[in-house]
This record gives structure tokens, C-alpha cells and sequence, in this order.
């Protein structure tokens, strides 16, 4: 950002953003194929889930394929959307179109993570995603520190390591297949699994593109709205919320094929166990972060983005909604896993459909809180905000409780309330020391200040969380973990 500015990096985020959305195309087939294979026929069926391999990656690499040949006229018609300079216009064509290429390279090699996961290869699939994104990162430090970096050079780096992940996923997936390279076979195609993909998928479709619209287009349609300028306000925070929130969508991923083998009631009731206490932890977590963000947030950003072409409005704002989406997103956290079990006990429709009506309704309060009041950029984080909470809050514990035959009040309160009684606290404690004991004013007169009111808030976060979330077992299980690392290494 402090390279480019704000507009020429609101040009990069677009083109980021684009990619994002083009992923829509997958139309839900690779979280399909993942429940598919994770299904007993499919397990001790070997003929049939080479079938739905098979059948996934040909419609894929048709999709892709369609993408790769309409990429010229697709980044015309995008940047033509946008009040780009004239001077940007032919760098901003090239990366978007590098962008659009690399979306129908990787869409069928997508099928080796789906198979992947589905034999709960999950330590695999990371060990891979880190590895190539610290070749990114290494890249980028490269090019940014010794090279001359411009928007292409930049897109070959970000998106040439994403298509080598996912080629390596796929690779890896075949090794892993009985039949090898024979599993790609036309002879495995099926029209059977053919409709039951589809069918599957369309309603995966609706959640995927309810989360791209949220979380990708959002930033595109304040473009639109506002200028370039707003894009990186608001995609700059939304990047910093999805690079984090993976580690929670990780229980959601793995909870998938458990879900979809469960057949008996006492699987059922050790599902919703789970259920609850593990969404219990992730929203402990998740106001921990909420409660970083809030106090030191403004400091960290400062010290990373703040330069000559990034105001210290520009880092508040950016703080500001930082911390409003990890809010909404911690009140919304029992969607994550509900979303998952839904989907693989067969009731994706209705989850579905109210993951895209309450994306809708968010993005409408957003758009009308940018048109009707002076938010602007965070009157559209306001409408994410929304979007999400009434996911965690409302629509998931309904459907949720219809599954597990329970009320949805005892969900909500088990998994947001009683968190959020232990949590909460702490945040307006520290409300409190600053408003009566220790004034603060910025972040770059105030940094220890800020810092003993976090330290003390996280602390006491933590051991009250210790003391009133963690059953006894589990902190007997911590405990047993931390003592023979003591005894090993000292």
C-alpha cells in the first residue's frame, strides 16, 4: 500500500478480488465431491467414487477451459466497470487477465483437495498450502525489496504460487488414488453421479456465492459506490480477516466427512457434543482476537501500513473494521461447523437459502448505510456485520436445532452467550481504564499504555476462560500435554 497507494492498490485488490468471485464457477462441486467421497458407498465402493472423482474433474476442466477463452473479453468488460486512469488502464487489463487465467487453471485441479480431504488428509493439504504461500511471501519480499515491482510482476508472484498449490494438491491427490493416473479415465465419467452432483452442488452454489458476494464483492461494489480509494479501505481489512479465519474454518472442514458418516442416534448425540464445545472454544478464541484488535489493532497497522501515502485516518478506518468483523464473525461462529453438518446430513438446501438471503439483506443495509449516512466504507462493514451475526444468531441454531431435535435457545446460549458472559467483561474494562484512568490519545503517544491495557485484558481473558469454558478433563489433558514438554525438553 505505501508503494502503490491507495488507488493503484485498490486496482490490485480489485483484480485480487475478481479471482475470488470467479471462484464461483466451482458452482459447489468441490465441497460436493468432498461429502460424496466421505460417504460409506463411496468408501467401499472403489468403482463409484473413481466415478465421482472423474465426472467432478471433466466438468471442471469444461468450465475452466470456458473461462481461459472469454478471459480477454471478461477483463475488458471488468475494468471497463471501474474510473480507472488512463495511464493504469493497460497494466490493469494484463493483471486482471492474469487473474481471470489462473482462475480456469486451478478450478479442475481443485479435485485432488477435494479427494484429499475426504480421506482426512488434512495434514497433507497444509503442509502443502504453507509451504507454497512461504514461497509467496518470500517472493514478494524479494521482489518488493530488490526488484522493481508493478502490478504484473506482483500477479505473476500471487497467482503463479496459487495455481503450483493447487497443481500439487492434484498430483499429490492422484498418488493417493488406487488406480493413479487411470482414475482420470473418460470410461469413468457417469451420468448418474452427473445429477447427483448437480443437484448437490446448486445448492453448494448458493453458499458460495453468498460468501463471495459477502466477503469478495462487497469491496467491488463500494468501488462502484464511492471511488478506488474505499476499495482498499474495506478489501485491505476483509484480506486480513479471511488470512486469519481459516484456523477456524479448519473444524468446520474436518467435521464435514465426520458428519456425513454418522448414522446411528449416539453418533448423532456425540456430533452435537462436539458441536458445542468446540464452537465454545472458537468464540473464546475469536474475542481474543476481537479484544487485540480493539486495543492494539490501530498500533500494529500503524507500524505496518502508516507511510507517506497512508494517513493515520486511512489506519483507524482500517482498524475500525478489523475489529467489526471479527465482532460480527465471533456472534456468527456457530454457523461455521452448522453450515458443514447441514451439508453433509443432507439438509443443504435450507442452509442454503438463508445463507443467501441473510447475505443479501446485509449487503442491502450496507449499501443503504453508504447512500444515507456519512459511514461510507464502514457503513458497508456494518452490513457484513449484520450478515454474519444473523447467521450465528438466528438462522443456524434454528435449523441446527431441528437436526439435533433441541431448542435453539439452549444452542445460542451454549455456544455465544455463556462465551461472550466470560469475555465481554474485558473489553469494557478496558472502555473503563480509558475513559477514567489513563487518557490515550493515538497510538504513537500511547503505545505502553496501550499495551499493559491489552496484556492485563488478554491475561485475565485467558483465565477466565480457563476457569469457566474448559470442563475439568480437557484442563487435566492441558496440563498433562504442557508437563511432559517440561520434563522432555528441560
Amino acid at each position: 500500500m505505501n508503494h502503490f497507494g491507495l488507488k493503484v492498490t485498490g486496482i490490485w485488490l480489485l483484480a485480487v478480488q475478481l479471482s475470488g468471485i470467479m471462484m464461483f464457477f466451482d458452482i459447489g462441486i468441490t465441497n460436493s465431491l468432498v461429502r460424496l467421497l466421505a460417504m460409506r458407498k463411496s468408501q467401499e465402493d472403489s468403482t463409484y467414487a473413481h466415478s465421482i472423482f472423474t465426472t467432478t474433474f471433466y466438468i471442471l476442466l469444461l468450465i475452466g477451459v470456458l473461462i481461459i477463452f472469454s478471459s480477454l473479453w471478461l477483463s475488458s468488460v471488468y475494468v471497463d466497470l471501474f474510473d480507472i486512469p488512463q495511464e493504469l488502464l493497460k497494466e490493469s487489463k494484463d493483471v486482471i487477465l492474469l487473474a481471470i487465467i489462473s482462475v480456469g487453471i486451478i478450478l479442475p485441479m481443485r479435485t485432488g483437495y477435494g479427494m484429499l480431504a475426504s480421506k482426512h488428509l488434512f495434514d497433507k493439504i497444509q503442509h502443502i498450502d504453507t509451504v507454497g504461500n512461504a514461497c509467496k511471501l518470500i517472493l514478494i519480499l524479494v521482489l518488493f525489496g530488490y526488484g522493481t515491482p508493478s502490478l504484473l510482476s506482483l500477479g505473476y508472484v500471487v497467482f503463479g504460487t496459487s495455481v503450483a498449490i493447487s497443481v500439487t494438491l492434484f498430483l499429490i491427490a492422484i498418488q493417493y488414488s488406487n488406480s493413479g493416473r487411470q482414475i482420470l479415465y473418460w470410461k469413468n465419467v457417469s451420468r448418474s453421479v452427473l445429477l447427483l452432483l448437480l443437484s448437490m452442488s446448486f445448492a453448494a452454489l448458493l453458499v458460495t456465492f453468498s460468501a463471495l458476494l459477502l466477503h469478495q464483492g462487497t469491496s467491488s461494489i463500494v468501488g462502484f459506490l464511492i471511488d478506488l480509494q474505499s476499495v482498499s479501505l474495506l478489501a485491505v481489512p476483509l484480506m486480513i480477516f479471511m488470512s486469519i479465519t481459516p484456523f477456524f474454518q479448519t473444524f468446520a472442514t474436518i467435521t464435514s466427512p465426520i458428519a456425513a458418516g454418522v448414522s446411528t442416534d449416539s453418533e448423532r448425540d456425540k456430533l452435537f457434543n462436539n458441536y458445542i464445545q468446540t464452537t465454545r472454544y472458537l468464540v473464546c478464541i475469536s474475542y481474543l482476537a476481537v479484544i487485540s484488535f480493539f486495543y492494539i489493532g490501530e498500533l500494529i497497522f500503524g507500524l505496518w501500513l502508516l507511510g507517506p501515502k497512508t494517513t493515520l485516518e486511512d489506519i483507524r478506518v482500517i482498524n475500525t473494521i478489523v475489529t467489526l468483523l471479527f465482532a460480527g464473525y465471533t456472534l456468527g461462529l456457530s454457523s461455521s461447523i452448522g453450515r458443514s453438518i447441514l451439508a453433509s446430513v443432507g439438509r443443504h438446501w435450507s442452509s442454503s437459502v438463508a445463507e443467501l438471503w441473510t447475505t443479501f439483506v446485509g449487503v442491502l443495509v450496507g449499501i443503504l448505510l453508504v447512500y444515507l449516512t456519512d459511514l461510507k466504507v464502514i457503513g458497508m462493514a456494518l452490513g457484513i456485520v449484520l450478515a454474519m451475526s444473523a447467521k450465528g444468531l438466528y438462522v443456524y441454531p434454528r435449523l441446527l436445532s431441528n437436526y439435533f431435535a433441541c431448542s435453539a435457545y439452549y444452542i445460542i446460549f451454549k455456544t455465544t452467550v455463556v462465551p461472550s458472559l466470560v469475555c465481554l467483561p474485558y473489553i469494557i474494562m478496558g472502555l473503563v481504564i480509558q475513559t477514567f484512568f489513563i487518557p490515550i490519545d493515538t497510538f504513537p503517544t500511547s503505545t505502553a499504555e496501550l499495551l499493559l491495557i491489552w496484556l492485563a485484558s488478554v491475561w485475565l481473558c485467558v483465565i477466565s476462560i480457563w476457569l469457566s469454558i474448559m470442563p475439568t478433563e480437557h484442563r487435566n489433558k492441558v496440563v498433562n500435554v504442557i508437563s511432559k514438554y517440561v520434563h522432555k525438553h528441560y
